[in-house]
């Protein structure tokens, strides 16, 4: 179980980093 939620958390921050990313290029253009 401790692995699977390892895999779990890793997966999400992976997604977070994606998204903020996205958002940030997203900013980045407006103040552009």
């Amino acid at each position: 179980m401790r692995r699977q939620k390892k895999l779990w958390n890793l997966e999400t921050s992976e997604a977070i980093r994606s998204f903020l990313k996205m958002v940030l290029k997203k900013y980045c253009k407006k103040d552009v």
